[in-house]
C-alpha cells in the first residue's frame, strides 16, 4: 500500500467517524420518533385508490411539486404507516447528505473543508431535525448536493464519464424540481451558473442537458401554474422582517454562543493559515450567489407578493453557506484533521442534546401529549372536566394507534365563545383538564379561569400545552406575573383616565362607580406602561377584560390594545364587544368581555416596546364599563421550538 492509499484511508476513518456520529444522532430511540403536523397532513392525502385521485386531492391543493407526495404514496404501500416506516428513506438522505457535502468541500477547496463542513451537517439540530421529518427539506437537501456534486464533474472534468456525469445532474436535477419549488429555484441557479463557467466547446452539450431537464418538468407544468395561483401562506406566515437573514443563521447554528464561537475561532484559525488555492475566490463567489439568492427571491416575493420564506426552505442552500465560510482552511495534517473534527463534533452534539434539548421536545410532541394527559387524569380516577383543541384527524391516529380514552368535549363544538363560557359556568367539578395545540384561541384560557381560576400545573410541549384548572386554590397555583385592576374607584398607577367627569357613582360592577361611554366621545380610560415591566418572556399572554353594561346592543364598539416602539405601531388588534354581549337582555346585566394577546406571535424586536389598552366606541354608542382589568399569564417557551 503506498503513501497515498494509506493518507486516503485515514482521511475515511474521519469521514465514518462523522458519518457514524450522524447515524447515532437521526437514529436514537428511531420508534419514537413523532410524526409532526406536516407529516400527518401529507399522509392524509395519500389515502386514494387511484394515482389520478393522489394528483387532483392530494398533491394539486396542497402547494408542492408531487414528488415526494407521489413517493409516500407508494412507499407507505410497501412498508406502510408506522413512524418509522415513512422516515426511513428521509433518515438514510439525512446522511448520505453528510457524505456528498464532504465530497464537494473536497472537490472545490480541500480535504478539510470536506471534513469540517460535514462535521456540521452531521449535527446542527437544522439537519438532525428535518432528517428526521418525511417531508420534502433533508429530501431536496440530498438532490441538490447530489445535483453539485455531478455539476462540478462536468464543470471542471467535461470530457470525463460523460454518461454518468450527464445522468447524475440531469437525474439529480429532475429530482430536485419535483421535490420543492426552492430546490427547483436551486436547480434552476446551478444550471445557469454553469452557462458562465463550461468550456465554450461544451456549451451546446450543456444547454441540451438543461434542455432535458425542462422536458422532464414539463407534465408538472399545469400543476405548478395552478400553485402559483393559489399565492402564499399569508393566512399563517408572516412577511418576513429585514432581520430574517441573521435570525436565521442564529437559527441554523443552534442559537447557540458555544456553536458562535467555534465558528469564529475556525474562521479566524483559516485566515492565519492564509494558504489559499488559486480557484478559492472564484468558488467562494458561486458559493455565495449560492446561498444569498435563494434568500433573496424569497425575501423580495414574500414582501411584494406572497409570503413564502420559512427557514426550511433555505435548507437547500445553507450547506454553501458552510462551504463559504469555511472554504480558506488549509489543509491539515491527519493528526489535527482529527483534532478539530473531534472538537466539532462534541461542541454541536453537546449543543444538540443539552442546549436545544432536540430528544425531549421534538420526541414529545403535542398532539399526543394532549390525549395522554387526558387519558392519564382518567385513569388516576381524578374527578375533572375534560376539553381538547385538537386536530381531530391526527387525535383519531393517536386515540387508536394507544387506545387512549376519548371521553373529552372538543372546543370546537361550542357555537360561540358565549356558548363556551355557559358551558364552563355550569360545571361542578373540582377540576378542569384543557389540552390545546398552539392555534388554540388563547381566550379560552381566561374564561376558563373565571371558574377555575388556579392552573396547578402547565405542561409545555413543541406545538402545544396542556393545562389543569382547580377551583380551589393549592400550594401549587400558579401566579399570576402582573396584574393591574381599574375600578374608578380612585387613581391607579398606569391607568390615564382624561374625561373624569365621565366616572360615574350610580352604577357600576361590584361597586358604585363605573365608566360612561355615550354620544360625546370615542375614547374613555387607556393603560399604558413599557412592556417589559410586565413580562418576563416574550412567550407569555396579556389577558385584558373589562365588564360593561350596555345600554343598546354594541355595534363598533372595540376592546383594544397596541404595542409601540418610539411612536411607531407593531401591532394593533382589538375583540368586538358584540363577541361577548348577549343580543337579548343585555341592557339588564353585565358582561365581560375579553381581549387576550399572544406575545408569541408578535414580532417584538424593537426598542422600548409600550403597551396601550382602550376602548374604542366607534359608533358613540352609550354603555358602562367596570373593573378593568390587565394580567400576564406564563406562556409556552417550547411552543415554536427552543
Amino acid at each position: 500500500m503506498n503513501l497515498s492509499t494509506t493518507a486516503k484511508g485515514k482521511e475515511y476513518l474521519i469521514l465514518f467517524f462523522i458519518i457514524v456520529v450522524a447515524i447515532v444522532l437521526r437514529f436514537l430511540h428511531p420508534f419514537d420518533i413523532p410524526f409532526t403536523h406536516d407529516e400527518h397532513s401529507a399522509l392524509f392525502r395519500i389515502n386514494y385508490t387511484s394515482f389520478k385521485d393522489l394528483i387532483e386531492f392530494g398533491v394539486k391543493p396542497d402547494g408542492h411539486p408531487a414528488g415526494i407526495q407521489v413517493l409516500l404514496y407508494f412507499w407507505t404501500i410497501l412498508f406502510g404507516y408506522s413512524e418509522i416506516a415513512v422516515k426511513i428513506p428521509f433518515l438514510f438522505l439525512g446522511v448520505f447528505s453528510v457524505f456528498l457535502i464532504y465530497k464537494i468541500g473536497k472537490q472545490w477547496y480541500n480535504s478539510t473543508v470536506g471534513l469540517v463542513s460535514a462535521s456540521f451537517l452531521s449535527t446542527l439540530e437544522y439537519f438532525v431535525t428535518y432528517s428526521q421529518i418525511a417531508r420534502p427539506y433533508i429530501s431536496g437537501l440530498f438532490f441538490t448536493l447530489l445535483m453539485v456534486f455531478f455539476w462540478i464533474k462536468i464543470i471542471k472534468q467535461p470530457q470525463k464519464r460523460v454518461l454518468i456525469n450527464a445522468g447524475g445532474y440531469i437525474g439529480g436535477s429532475i429530482l430536485c424540481s419535483y421535490n420543492h419549488y426552492f430546490s427547483l429555484l436551486f436547480a434552476v441557479i446551478v444550471g445557469i451558473t454553469g452557462l458562465f463557467l463550461i468550456e465554450r466547446k461544451f456549451i451546446k452539450r450543456y444547454i441540451l442537458f438543461g434542455l432535458i431537464i425542462f422536458i422532464a418538468f414539463i407534465p408538472h407544468i399545469g400543476i405548478t401554474i395552478g400553485h402559483l395561483r393559489m399565492g402564499g401562506i399569508e393566512g399563517w406566515l408572516g412577511k418576513p422582517h429585514y432581520d430574517f437573514l441573521i435570525e436565521y443563521l442564529k437559527f441554523a447554528f443552534n442559537n447557540s454562543v458555544l456553536i458562535l464561537i467555534l465558528v469564529l475561532s475556525i474562521i479566524v484559525f483559516g485566515f492565519y493559515k492564509r494558504e489559499f488555492a488559486s480557484n478559492y475566490f472564484r468558488h467562494s463567489v458561486i458559493v455565495f450567489c449560492w446561498f444569498i439568492l435563494p434568500f433573496l427571491i424569497g425575501f423580495l416575493y414574500s414582501i411584494f407578493v406572497n409570503a413564502v420564506l420559512q427557514y426550511s426552505m433555505l435548507i437547500f442552500s445553507f450547506p454553501f453557506f458552510i462551504l463559504l465560510i469555511f472554504g480558506h482552511l488549509p489543509v491539515l495534517s491527519y493528526k489535527y484533521k482529527w483534532l478539530l473534527i473531534t472538537v466539532i463534533l462534541s461542541i454541536t452534539s453537546f449543543s444538540l442534546i443539552v442546549e436545544r434539548k432536540h430528544y425531549s421536545y421534538f420526541y414529545n410532541l403535542s398532539y399526543e401529549k394532549i390525549l395522554t394527559h387526558h387519558d392519564s387524569l382518567k385513569r388516576a380516577k381524578c374527578d375533572f372536566i375534560s376539553i381538547v383543541d385538537s386536530d381531530k384527524k391526527i387525535s383519531k391516529y393517536y386515540v387508536e394507534k394507544l387506545s387512549l380514552d376519548t371521553s373529552f368535549i372538543w372546543a370546537d363544538s361550542f357555537t360561540s365563545l358565549v356558548d363556551f363560557k355557559s358551558f364552563i359556568r355550569k360545571q361542578n367539578k373540582p377540576n378542569l383538564y384543557f389540552g390545546c395545540i398552539s392555534w388554540s384561541n388563547p381566550t379560552i384560557i381566561p374564561i376558563i379561569q373565571d371558574y377555575y381560576p388556579y392552573i396547578e400545573w402547565q405542561k409545555n410541549y413543541f406545538t402545544g400545552t396542556a393545562y389543569l384548572f382547580k377551583k380551589q386554590k393549592t400550594e401549587n397555583s400558579q401566579k399570576p406575573i402582573y396584574t393591574s385592576i381599574m375600578t374608578f374607584e380612585g387613581e391607579e398607577k398606569n391607568w390615564r383616565i382624561e374625561r373624569k367627569e365621565k366616572v360615574v357613582d350610580t352604577m357600576g360592577y361590584e361597586s358604585c362607580s363605573s365608566y360612561l361611554f355615550d354620544s360625546t366621545g370615542e375614547s374613555g380610560p387607556t393603560f399604558t406602561i413599557p412592556l417589559k415591566e410586565i413580562i418576563n418572556n416574550q412567550n407569555n399572554f396579556i389577558d385584558v377584560s373589562l365588564y360593561t353594561r350596555m345600554d343598546e346592543f354594541p355595534e363598533d364598539v372595540l376592546l383594544c390594545s397596541s404595542l409601540e416602539s418610539r411612536g411607531k405601531n407593531i401591532d394593533w388588534r382589538s375583540t368586538s364587544f358584540d363577541t361577548f354581549v348577549p343580543k337579548i337582555n343585555y341592557d339588564k346585566v353585565w358582561t365581560k368581555i375579553y381581549h387576550t394577546i399572544k406575545l408569541s406571535d408578535i414580532y417584538l424586536k424593537y426598542p422600548d416596546v409600550i403597551l396601550k389598552v382602550g376602548v374604542w366606541n366607534r359608533k358613540k354608542q352609550r354603555f358602562y364599563i367596570d373593573n378593568f382589568e390587565i394580567k400576564v399569564r406564563k406562556g409556552n417557551t417550547v411552543i415554536y421550538g427552543l
